[in-house]
């Protein structure tokens, strides 16, 4: 299954991205909340680079039904910045042209992300007390749903690799790209 392949072989990159500065402040005990608005400024710009690009790919909504549903993520972060007081200016990122094997690569990153900001979500509410109304709106995600919503993900995932078994490798080039931008942008320096 291509849901599969995508976890194994991009475990090492998934992992460098997990382990990166920018993640592990954001669930240290001593995190303050303007180290908080800056790494939400950090990823709506990759939000903001990133969801365009996968909105235009021809075919992906047919692959993914729900697709404009999953492309709010930038939003939820413009809400965040908004209840914490910060403006949303960020870095300019752009994000390459995808076509449907390579944004669902791509989506695995973002979609998968939406169960880490769980365990993210729960430690911002102990460090710095945000919940999901009062700032922390990305990383509660699909809340409640987010659990289904991995399941279609990974449904319609695991179909278009069974219906393409020759764009498995052009999908895990995409994720295994998607978590090294990730990484890479989140140390990005922001303009003062």
């Amino acid at each position: 299954m291509l849901s599969d392949d995508l976890k194994a072989r991009t475990r090492t990159h998934h992992d460098a991205a997990e382990a990166s500065p920018a993640m592990q402040a954001v669930m240290a005990d001593d995190l303050t909340r303007d180290a908080y608005r800056d790494h939400l400024t950090r990823l709506l710009a990759f939000y903001d680079a990133l969801e365009p690009a996968l909105a235009e790919v021809d075919g992906l909504g047919a692959v993914l039904p729900d697709l404009g549903d999953r492309l709010g993520k930038a939003d939820w972060i413009r809400q965040d910045l908004d209840v914490l007081g910060a403006g949303d200016s960020a870095p300019t990122a752009r994000a390459p042209a995808f076509d449907v094997a390579q944004a669902l690569g791509a989506l695995y990153v973002i979609e998968g992300s939406t169960l880490g900001g769980r365990l993210i979500a729960r430690q911002l509410g102990q460090s710095i007390g945000v919940t999901a109304e009062s700032g922390a709106r990305f990383y509660h995600s699909y809340g409640d749903d987010r659990g289904e919503r991995w399941k279609t993900y990974k449904a319609a995932l695991n179909q278009f690799g069974a219906d393409h078994p020759e764009r498995v490798d052009d999908a895990v080039a995409a994720a295994a790209d998607t978590f090294d931008v990730l990484r890479t942008w989140m140390a990005v320096p922001l303009a003062a």
